[in-house]
């Protein structure tokens, strides 16, 4: 026995065999978000914060070249600081008549002991280190902190400084 159909019951019928049912790839968004997942990855770990310290004021450079994860020895116009811990005062440094800071020397030596060197391209092998020096430091206390630096075998000494934006039309 067939039923007669309205003629919107025939309408609705063949709008329903019309309809198409959307399906959502998985496999595409999980590509996406993996790829999202390592550049996030990749691009949060190529850059390193320097500690941010209110006592000194960094000098200004246009430096290319970020400094990289290593041990870090601040100046300020009072200390003398290795890795957050103040090692000797800055105006003891200027009036000692030594080349190298025999306190520095010590807790360098120390340091050292917690890492092994790096060997470079040549053979040989070295500790990188960086320095923040307030800008006001006199460059005698500079000079006798990289010459302890250099006698306790870090011998990659980078200076950190700000960078500088480049103007338009330089």
């Amino acid at each position: 026995m067939s039923k007669k159909q309205s003629a919107r019951a025939r309408r609705m019928e063949r709008r329903h065999s019309r309809t198409i049912v959307a399906k959502i790839s998985l496999v595409a968004m999980v590509d996406i978000v993996t790829i999202l997942v390592f550049f996030l990855l990749l691009n949060t770990a190529s850059t390193v914060e320097l500690p941010n310290n209110k006592l000194i004021v960094l000098p200004q450079s246009m430096s290319l070249i970020p400094p990289g994860q290593e041990l870090v020895v601040m100046i300020t116009s009072k200390d003398v600081i290795v890795q957050g811990r103040a090692v000797i005062a800055t105006p003891d440094v200027l009036t000692s008549p030594l080349e190298t800071i025999p306190e520095l020397t010590a807790e360098l030596a120390y340091q050292s002991t917690k890492s092994e060197p790096i060997t470079n391209p040549d053979g040989t092998q070295e500790r990188p280190l960086t320095v923040l020096a307030d800008r006001a430091v006199p460059y005698e206390i500079l000079k006798k902190v990289m010459m302890t630096c250099s006698a306790v075998k870090y011998s990659k000494i980078s200076l950190a400084v700000l960078q500088k934006e480049e103007k338009l039309g330089s």
